[in-house]
C-alpha cells in the first residue's frame, strides 16, 4: 500500500514538472508569434516617416533650385558656378 502512495505521489509531482516547461515554451512561442505583425507595423510606420520627410525635403529643395537656376543663368557667369560648388552652399558657408 505503501509503494502505491509513494508511486501516486511521484507521479502527481513529476507531471506538473514535465507540463510547466512545455506550457512556457508554447507561451513564449505564442508571443514571439503576436510580436512579429506589431514589429513589422512599426517597421512600416517608421519607412512611411522617412519616406514623408525625405518627400518634403527634396520638394522644397526642387521648388528652391528651379528659381536660382533661372536667377544664375540671367546673372553672370560667376553665379552660374556658384549655384552648382557644393561650398557655395550655406551651411558649408557657415562652418567655414
Amino acid at each position: 500500500m505503501m509503494a502505491l502512495i509513494t508511486c501516486a505521489l511521484t507521479l502527481v509531482t513529476v507531471r506538473p514538472c514535465a507540463w510547466s516547461p512545455r506550457a512556457m515554451w508554447q507561451a513564449e512561442e505564442a508571443r514571439d508569434v503576436q510580436a512579429r505583425p506589431a514589429v513589422a507595423e512599426e517597421r512600416l510606420r517608421f519607412g512611411r516617416d522617412v519616406h514623408d520627410i525625405l518627400g518634403r525635403k527634396l520638394a522644397v529643395v526642387a521648388l528652391k533650385s528651379e528659381p536660382a537656376v533661372q536667377l544664375a543663368r540671367r546673372g553672370p557667369p560667376e553665379a552660374w558656378r556658384r549655384c552648382w560648388r557644393p561650398s557655395a552652399s550655406p551651411r558649408n558657408r557657415r562652418e567655414s
